[in-house]
């Protein structure tokens, strides 16, 4: 059995991975939530203009990030996170737009003045929830790591593509079709939603919450804070190929490279900082030896590489393991 493995097979195995994971997001997504959407209004049409907003705003934004990775790389992670946070506030903002246009055709106005009332309410909305979102995500820049920036920069481009879709595509869609937007309606869906009314499922559910403001704010509090408590025992690590999907077939391979070779292991450099070349050298030597004795590194055979002012020195050790590559820094570390 042939098997290869490198920099090109793995580049190749993740984006064949993440274009299956988008192809797989994309069957579930789209049809549970065009499904939800007909639940709701009742009409194919009226259920599919958010769906195709959201999609639309997902594929426009990927195709502005490709020229901008050349400066903010993708770790193979954005085409995913955009997926989802493009379907979500896709979705979100054109239900803003399009319920407060269907509310006010439903009084009596023309599909024109309609829209203008839904672009001074429902628009302004947009803007400033699509803004919010956008600051919060630039957040992650503050992180200083690649993968980060590149999440960062993917979800701020895909929420101001949905923003501005909404304020003119949408606007644009809704004159074009006018009361054509409510069809073709499906019977029973449509008599359901004309009898529980506007607003006639959340009014439910805000009622107690009006009732007991403070008794709703605790719950709704608590859960919020349990839900964030996963989140003290996150950190960050250097990503190796044990990270990565190991269903991929060049992961498979190189790992077993990595065993049968050790030179293609992760490699931990110890950086030491000293007037003396002499004596950091002899306390590297001291650190490599109890490092394999420990079972943490193998036996380089290799000199400290010393800096041209003769202060800096750094040893290059092979892991003994391929897994666990930030608990065999922090053990070599500790010997250190």
């Amino acid at each position: 059995m042939i098997q290869q493995a490198g920099a090109a097979s793995l580049d190749a195995g993740i984006n064949d991975k993440v274009g299956e994971d988008l192809a797989s997001a994309e069957m579930l997504s789209l049809p549970i939530t065009f499904g939800i959407l007909l639940i709701a209004f009742g009409a194919f049409v009226a259920a599919g203009i958010p769906v195709i907003l959201a999609i639309t705003s997902v594929i426009t934004a990927l195709g502005f990030y490709a020229p901008i990775s050349l400066l903010v790389p993708d770790a193979g992670t954005v085409a995913n996170v955009v997926l989802l946070i493009g379907m979500a506030v896709g979705v979100d903002y054109s239900l803003f737009y399009l319920k407060r246009e269907r509310e006010e055709r439903a009084r009596g106005r023309s599909t024109i003045d309609a829209i203008e009332i839904a672009a001074a309410t429902s628009g302004r909305a947009v803007v400033v929830s699509g803004f919010a979102v956008m600051v919060a995500m630039s957040g992650l820049f503050l992180s200083g790591e690649a993968v980060f920036n590149a999440l960062a920069t993917g979800s701020i481009l895909v929420v101001l593509v949905a923003v501005i879709g909404s304020l003119t595509v949408l606007p644009a869609m809704l004159a074009k079709l006018g009361r054509f937007v409510d069809r073709p309606r499906i019977p029973l869906l449509w008599r359901l939603n004309r009898r529980i009314g506007t607003g006639g499922i959340s009014g439910r559910l805000i009622r107690p919450v009006i009732r007991k403001p403070l008794v709703s704010a605790a719950i709704a509090g608590g859960a919020l804070v349990a839900l964030a408590i996963p989140a003290l025992g996150m950190a960050t690590q250097q990503s190796t190929v044990d990270t990565l999907p190991q269903d991929i077939p060049a992961v498979q391979a190189f790992q077993r490279a990595q065993q049968s070779f050790p030179s293609e292991r992760p490699t931990i450099d110890v950086v030491l900082n000293s007037d003396d070349p002499s004596a950091a050298a002899s306390a590297l030597q001291q650190v490599e030896s109890a490092s394999v004795e420990a079972g943490i590194a193998l036996a380089s055979g290799e000199r400290p590489e010393v800096s041209d002012d003769g202060r800096t020195s750094v040893l290059t050790l092979h892991a003994a393991h391929t897994e666990g590559d930030e608990r065999n820094a922090e053990a070599i570390a500790e010997l250190a």
